[in-house]
């Protein structure tokens, strides 16, 4: 069994740095995760009988954006993590 320090032992300053830039991506990525939940609830809730029906169209336009722009900073940030680490 290989000890914790000697696995690392020829890590460079930059490769620290890269490594820590990855640890903060998966951080984040996984911090955008029930946020997803969160939006698709607001869908949920847009359709709700006692909403009134005028606004539907404008309330499905900004969660939907929501939604693609929370996936989208959930594709970078694993891309990031699963690049640098």
């Amino acid at each position: 069994m290989i000890a914790m320090s000697e696995f690392f032992r020829f890590v460079e300053k930059k490769d620290k740095f890269l490594m820590i830039i990855g640890i903060f991506s998966a951080i984040v990525a996984g911090g955008l995760l029930p946020l997803v939940s969160v939006a698709q609830g607001e869908v949920t809730n847009t359709f709700d009988p006692s909403n009134p029906k005028s606004g539907l169209l404008n309330r499905m336009k900004s969660t939907s954006l929501v939604i693609c722009l929370v996936g989208l900073g959930q594709w970078f940030f694993a891309y990031v993590y699963y690049s640098f680490w």
